[in-house]
């Protein structure tokens, strides 16, 4: 395999995994709900949402292996 920058025959082809979160609500149900639905719920079940917010799972976690060539002498990285 040839880096398609310096032409060089010394890469090396390793797995990467990138990892993403997912987010639970987005800004369209905090501007039209959330803000006054979270406190409400604060106000009046507060130790039972505290109790569901200490076992809850936190976030959602995907995690995806691809493949990326690193050239040994130029650095350059890509997708072969």
């Amino acid at each position: 395999m040839k880096c398609p920058k310096c032409q060089s025959e010394n890469v090396t082809v390793s797995m990467v995994s990138d990892v993403r979160e997912k987010r639970k609500r987005g800004c369209l149900y905090w501007c039209l709900i959330g803000w006054w639905w979270e406190p409400l719920l604060w106000l009046f079940f507060g130790l039972w949402k505290l109790i569901y917010e200490i076992f809850r799972k936190k976030t959602k976690v995907s995690t995806k292996l691809r493949k990326v060539a690193v050239c040994q002498n130029c650095g350059h990285q890509w997708r072969p």
